[in-house]
């Protein structure tokens, strides 16, 4: 269980320590469960989502051997873990790719419905059953948020994630309640209601300092809109851009529509139009192409 606590620190030695307890998973299911959530974390929060795929099917065809009657019950933690990642990372991928992890994502998610089907989810000893597959669904409406494939409303959104928070704050179970919380408050941004983003976010933040777990901090950084970016300084200075329109001015050079970038950023695509007449405008471009162009010239924005 250790390894969960290393990964929600962001330590860089988890994997190494994941490696060294595999050898022995034929030996007992639960250190299969506690490997698989935390190296998911641990590659995803480094970018290799890939790896972290390859990772989880690995210990899905152990879990099935070691645990056959037990293999979707313990599916609903690992494929909620594992969605999250999708969606975590699933913005820096073409449309192409955004719509195949949408399918990976269904998937899972489809997966863990047939199994709250089959198995009702009340009652004081599922509370943890609860808590991931209300996580699961969120993470799922989140992935086809960000890849733009069938993306639910807002308020679907919203819903599904303050069905998470209540589930963990039920089972008592801190770090999950404020990852929870953070996305939460993400997607309240994108609601229009970003007075109660801004508590949440507080919320989250004073966990995630007590346990010191970095990668959720930088996760809240950026649902507060702060950018951690190398070079922020420099770029403000140079042409008085403000945090928010260099994160925009990044994905408009990647060639992003304005309601990818909504949808990315959680904040409306109205709210992206105006950000992007204001970069036009600083720069002095005439266009979106122009604008990469010059942010690059310019130093503000690294290839």
């Amino acid at each position: 269980m250790a390894l969960d606590v290393e990964a929600g620190r962001g330590i860089a030695e988890v994997l190494d320590h994941v490696e060294a307890i595999r050898p022995y998973w034929e030996r007992d299911g639960a250190m299969v469960l506690y490997c698989t959530t935390a190296a998911i974390d641990h590659l995803g929060f480094h970018g290799d989502v890939e790896a972290a795929v390859r990772f989880h099917e690995d210990a899905i065809a152990t879990l099935r051997r070691l645990w056959p009657a037990s293999i979707m019950w313990l599916r609903l933690r690992l494929s909620a873990v594992l969605v999250g990642q999708l969606a975590s990372h699933t913005s820096t991928r073409s449309r192409a790719e955004r719509a195949v992890w949408a399918a990976i994502g269904e998937h899972h998610v489809r997966g863990m419905r047939e199994f709250a089907a089959e198995h009702v989810l009340d009652g004081a000893s599922h509370v943890e059953g609860r808590a991931w597959f209300h996580r699961g669904e969120a993470e799922g409406l989140r992935l086809r948020w960000l890849a733009d494939v069938d993306p639910p409303t807002s308020m679907e959104l919203v819903e599904e994630w303050r069905a998470s928070v209540a589930a963990f704050e039920e089972m008592g179970h801190a770090f999950e309640t404020a990852r929870s919380q953070a996305r939460l408050a993400a997607a309240l941004h994108a609601a229009g209601e970003p007075t109660e983003a801004r508590r949440l976010v507080s919320a989250a933040r004073e966990t995630a300092r007590r346990l010191r777990a970095e990668p959720l901090l930088a996760e809240l950084r950026t649902v507060a809109g702060r950018s951690t970016a190398a070079g922020e300084e420099h770029a403000a200075a140079s042409v008085a851009l403000t945090a928010r329109e260099q994160e925009i001015l990044a994905l408009v050079a990647q060639g992003r529509t304005n309601g990818e970038i909504g949808r990315q950023l959680f904040i409306s695509t109205k709210t992206v139009s105006v950000h992007v007449s204001n970069i036009l405008a600083k720069l002095g471009a005439a266009g979106r192409t122009e604008a990469a162009a010059i942010a690059r010239r310019e130093g503000v924005l690294q290839d």
